[in-house]
């Protein structure tokens, strides 16, 4: 990794350094101690609630290892970016969740599991108005109880869900909490009425017996589960947040619901959604970066799971996907959702590798450059259709005022390798790369490479671009390795990387590589990162074209820890801008490759 650093204060002025403030008091919590203690190192709270109350800005509450069986809300927040509230864990900690209320709370080696609620809303971790600039750094949220029961009853005259091989109780049901049935098949599927939370009143290995109506039917699968939330959901009022380092595990709802503005989420591992979307997103100023989706066959069945779905209520502004690796997720990259009002949506050097269906954009200004597309909508499932390409821009050629369209797209100096599904008379020849539904005139699509896979990487009829970027051995490291033998993404040693010898290295538009990586022999670039001072409380950013796809990063110090710069840069022949508004914070600015 490249980079090069400048400490700007908020005024504009060139700093040495950052000022960084001291921790006011730091609070202990054991699951030996007591609430009525002072709760310091040798006198610790018994309860991570109590801890919270005690804290201030700059404070710091170290909880020490062990399992407690709470979920706790903030009582205040911290007074800015260098005088957070901390709660970290010392050791392994398992806990319900948070609920942040407040500003400037940093939450940071915890595990959140076995959180049940009527709502999926009422997340394992949530933000809500007011918590803002929160940072969850370092933690797994889950596993979740879940089972496919095989054989299950719902009686309407008792109200009760029968078991015919038992399994409630190895699904972690207890009395009081909230359950979700789904469908445990493709077929039969169970019907909406009992397809829903409903709350526990008593339990058997065998037999719930329910608060709510249900209507007969069965024996048949059933999906179920006690913790059908989401695993983390920051509200429309938030902003600011930062998620690190986090890993999301085998949920039973969807693992992100992210609205509001300028958060970022970066190099989580997502893993196990089973059949679940992994994401919905919506607001202003989102950055995706560096995160892991993986390994999720379905358990639940519901119609087209979205890798990474828009919120349809919730119109999304200058959204980037950048350097994400998915990877075997049985669903489509995204079916877009909603009205005509979202915009800006960016996918930068990602990876798709074994998706069963595409990316299905409806929405204007998308803009698509130098990923990798790797037996995408290659085979379908039960809950995924046929798809002859991996990229479908729906663009009506008379749409009803309002309507969503995929008007302004650029699809620029990616790989299709093995893509798409033939059907009808159709061969492979005739599928893998993308397609226009409508008007093309607002739809462009150069640099790209399309080819079948191995051993024969045979070249497409009808390709619409130049024929010297269709078929023939694209030279990759190695296809049946992609991760490399360090199992990480975006690593030297990953298998989807060019070989020295590739035709694909700098034969994109602008001389640039195609696909997600750069051979390791390209030389490298130098790219100098100047600020000025704009006026009206902000300061701009710039740095050369050549490095137009690197990413800004920001810190409270130059010891890091550095997050990416949730803003959208404007690019121009004369080079790359982001503006800044000024903070009363010292911040170090850099660039990384």
């Amino acid at each position: 990794m490249r980079s090069i650093h400048l400490a700007i204060l908020a005024g504009g002025l060139i700093l040495g350094s950052a000022r960084l403030s001291c921790a006011a008091a730091i609070y202990y919590t054991s699951t030996n101690g007591s609430d009525a203690a002072p709760g310091d190192a040798t006198a610790p709270f018994r309860t991570i609630r109590r801890g919270v109350e005690a804290l201030r800005p700059s404070d710091v509450l170290v909880v020490q290892h062990g399992y407690y069986d709470e979920r706790v809300s903030t009582v205040r927040g911290g007074a800015s970016h260098t005088a957070r509230i901390t709660i970290q864990s010392d050791g392994p900690v398992r806990m319900k969740g948070w609920i942040v209320n407040h500003p400037y709370i940093t939450i940071r080696g915890f595990q959140v599991s076995g959180h049940s609620a009527p709502s999926v809303i009422e997340a394992n971790v949530v933000a809500n108005r007011g918590g803002n600039f929160l940072q969850l750094l370092d933690s797994t949220i889950g596993p979740a109880s879940h089972r496919v029961l095989p054989s299950v009853r719902f009686d309407a005259r008792t109200t009760n869900v029968i078991s015919l091989t038992g399994g409630f109780l190895d699904a972690g049901i207890a009395p009081g909490m909230t359950v979700f049935f789904g469908s445990g098949a493709n077929t039969p599927r169970l019907v909406g009425a009992n397809q829903r939370a409903n709350r526990v009143l008593e339990v058997t290995d065998t037999t719930l017996v329910l608060s709510n109506s249900v209507v007969d039917q069965g024996p048949l699968p059933v999906y179920v589960t006690p913790n059908s939330v989401y695993g983390l959901y920051l509200s429309a009022s938030t902003q600011g947040a930062v998620v690190s380092n986090c890993r999301f595990i085998d949920l039973g709802y969807d693992s992100l619901f992210i609205l509001g503005s300028d958060h970022v989420l970066q190099e989580n591992v997502i893993e196990r959604a089973n059949g679940w979307d992994v994401m919905h997103f919506g607001g202003t100023n989102l950055l995706f970066r560096r995160n892991h989706i993986k390994d999720s066959p379905i358990s639940v069945f519901q119609v087209s799971p979205d890798a990474m779905e828009n919120y349809s209520p919730t119109p999304y502004r200058n959204v980037m996907f950048k350097e994400n690796f998915f990877q075997d997720f049985a669903g489509v990259i995204a079916a877009q959702k909603g009205g005509g009002t979202s915009s800006n949506l960016l996918l930068l050097r990602n990876v798709f590798i074994d998706l069963q269906g595409p990316l299905l954009l409806s929405h204007g200004n998308t803009e698509i450059r130098n990923n990798t597309f790797l037996r995408v909508a290659k085979t379908n499932n039960p809950v995924v259709s046929v798809f002859r390409h991996p990229v479908v821009a729906l663009i009506s050629t008379a749409p009803a005022p309002g309507a969503p369209a995929a008007t302004n797209t650029l699809v620029l100096n990616n790989i299709f390798l093995d893509c798409g599904q033939p059907n009808g008379n159709l061969t492979p020849q005739d599928v893998g790369w993308y397609a226009v539904d409508g008007d093309a005139g607002s739809f462009t699509a150069r640099g790209n490479y399309a080819a079948g896979g191995p051993p024969d990487y045979h070249a497409k009829r009808n390709w619409p671009e130049e024929q010297m970027l269709t078929g023939g051995d694209p030279q990759l490291v190695s296809l049946a390795d992609p991760l490399g033998p360090d199992g990480l993404p975006f690593t030297s040693d990953d298998g989807l990387r060019p070989r020295p010898t590739s035709g694909l290295i700098k034969s994109g538009i602008g001389g640039v590589t195609i696909g997600a990586y750069r051979a390791l022999n390209e030389p490298p670039i130098h790219p100098a990162l100047t600020a000025s001072d704009s006026g009206g409380g902000t300061l701009v950013l710039s740095w050369p074209l050549e490095a137009a796809d690197w990413t800004l990063e920001s810190s409270v110090s130059t010891d890091g820890p550095w997050y990416g710069v949730p803003v959208f840069p404007t690019v121009s022949p004369e080079g790359c801008t982001v503006t800044i508004l000024r903070t009363g914070d010292p911040t170090f600015f850099r660039l990384v490759e």
